[in-house]
């Protein structure tokens, strides 16, 4: 914690002006420099090194001066997970500006970033960024869930005389852990057979709605084949083949046009699996109605629920046996194979929430004890936010609130407010409290559902810039005093968390007015920090983390 520190201690001096990034990209990533070969690129909390140090930032485009001549170049951000970010800038030798305003009109079109010709030709420049070490100089790891599950057979092409397998004779799967795949080359024109491991890296949809995936070869050495790859994938209706297709590097645009037009092409044929169960067949429950469509992590089609968990790297399709309001029998078959009979509970939270439990003792035995209350926990909840926004949810926030962010000391402060002619966005921003000009942190929600337990209000988010979702618990106690605080993210709302115990108290500043927010004050003003206090604080800093 002190290494970070004294880091952030040399770069939070006056004159850095509001442009940071958030920790979520801190760290060391590894970029294609040549054939095979990586070179580093360091995220601090204002540059990125070797391109230059944050000037400004409007919404996902990034301006960046370069320290050695000053150019000023536009660049535009995507994160895609905890371990892949996405640049896109034009040419260095024609997109040099000296100031903000021109600099921001030679920014990449959402035209441009979705042609992939014009990146074959060079007009626009991929940085495929992925992360190597955290901002601490530890080792990154985090597992990613990968788009394709189960056991596949599949056919495979390569440009370039890369060669070709008969029939659909090799195998693919993800089993027994969701977050690689596993590839045994079969009846295939190479001298030796060849095995191949992937790890998941991230999965994403762009604007034009093409699927892409990119992965680890943990297989590859240092010169045989690049380690990191990109490819797309599309399922074909009524088939469910699976086309994937990979780029020759490690970008997402050289030779891949689409998911059957790439460098290496596969096609991927699902396991043929046995029937369901006789009871299971004739079952002709269905699940609710509110609870029908897609989901964070889950789609409900009539009596079928398809689950990710996330959490263990598992997938389950499960189909509804019997069972009314709440609780359902289920019989469930896992991505590998694995089948049970269970109990569901699904609730409905708000109009955008959902959440649900499984059973603690599934059983290969139909009964009708199975959804017993003995079976279930209090604290064992799994919330689900709608994919698929319909219907709007208001924050619960109206106007704007502040408030001194517990464990630090006084120095850091919270401004939360809402967006009055949207009330479904919510915004939060760390600042110095001494200087307000020195914005540490800037993140905007979108609020899917709020609902109370007890005296405590739950408020379940997508966070826009992260890709994530996030739980906010707030109490308002009998004096008027309003807490708020943070309950989990991806994995759902902790229960028995008491936000006047680790939440920040917050003070409203200005409330909605006819539609419209009204001025906020500053926030309120204290003696200055030392630099080495307010980074310790920064480091400190637990709520809303």
């Amino acid at each position: 914690m002190w290494l970070a520190a004294i880091t952030l201690l040399a770069l939070l001096r006056p004159g850095l002006g509001e442009c940071y990034f958030p920790f979520e990209y801190h760290g060391t990533y590894a970029v294609q420099s040549a054939r095979n070969q990586y070179s580093e690129v360091l995220i601090e909390i204002n540059r990125i090194l070797p391109y230059g140090v944050c000037h400004r930032r409007v919404g996902n485009n990034l301006i960046l001066r370069d320290g050695s001549n000053g150019c000023l170049r536009c660049f535009h951000l995507a994160i895609r997970s905890a371990n892949v970010l996405q640049l896109h800038t034009r040419d260095p030798q024609s997109s040099c500006a000296t100031n903000s305003n021109a600099t921001l009109r030679l920014c990449p079109t959402p035209d441009e970033l979705r042609s992939a010709e014009r990146m074959q030709r060079g007009r626009i420049h991929e940085l495929m960024m992925y992360k190597t070490k955290t901002r601490t100089a530890e080792p990154h790891a985090h597992q990613v869930y990968c788009p394709i599950s189960g056991r596949f057979s599949f056919s495979y092409e390569a440009d370039e005389a890369g060669g070709a397998c008969r029939g659909a004779a090799s195998e693919l799967s993800n089993c027994p852990y969701g977050f690689g795949l596993h590839l045994h080359f079969r009846a295939c024109s190479f001298r030796q057979q060849r095995n191949m491991t992937l790890q998941c890296l991230a999965d994403w949809t762009d604007a034009d709605g093409r699927h892409f995936v990119a992965l680890m070869d943990v297989t590859a050495s240092e010169s045989d084949r690049p380690r990191y790859r990109c490819a797309m994938y599309r399922e074909e209706l009524g088939s469910g083949r699976i086309f994937l297709a990979f780029s020759s590097d490690s970008s997402c645009h050289r030779q891949l046009v689409n998911a059957t037009h790439g460098h290496e092409r596969l096609v991927l044929y699902a396991a043929v699996s046995h029937p369901w169960p006789p009871a299971v067949r004739r079952a002709t429950c269905t699940f609710p109605d509110w609870a029908q469509g897609h989901w964070q992590h889950a789609h409900v089609d009539g009596n079928t629920i398809v689950y990710k968990d996330v959490a263990n790297f598992k997938s389950y399709t499960a189909r509804c046996i019997g069972g009314q309001h709440e609780k359902f029998v289920i019989y469930s078959r896992s991505h590998c194979g694995e089948e049970m009979y269970n109990c569901i509970w699904l609730k409905e939270r708000a109009v955008n929430v959902m959440e649900f439990q499984l059973g603690l003792m599934p059983s290969r035995r139909i009964s009708n004890s199975l959804c017993g209350p003995h079976r279930f926990l209090d604290t064992g909840w799994i919330t689900q936010g709608r994919s698929r926004i319909e219907h709007e949810a208001r924050c619960p926030v109206s106007g704007s609130y502040s408030g001194v962010i517990p464990d630090t000391d006084g120095q850091l402060c919270a401004r939360l407010r809402s967006d009055c002619t949207s009330s479904q966005s919510m915004f939060y921003t760390v600042t110095s409290c001494a200087n307000a000009s020195h914005i540490f942190e800037k993140r905007e929600y979108r609020c899917l559902g709020s609902w109370t337990e007890g005296d405590v209000l739950y408020t379940y988010t997508q966070r826009r810039d992260a890709l994530s979702y996030e739980c906010f618990v707030g109490r308002v106690m009998a004096d008027g005093r309003v807490f708020i605080g943070e309950a989990g993210t991806d994995e759902g709302c902790r229960r028995r968390v008491d936000p006047t115990r680790t939440g920040m108290l917050i003070t409203q500043t200005a409330p909605c007015r006819d539609g419209a927010e009204t001025s906020e004050p500053p926030p309120p003003t204290v003696s200055a920090p030392t630099l080495a206090s307010l980074v310790a604080a920064l480091l400190l800093a637990r709520c809303f983390r």
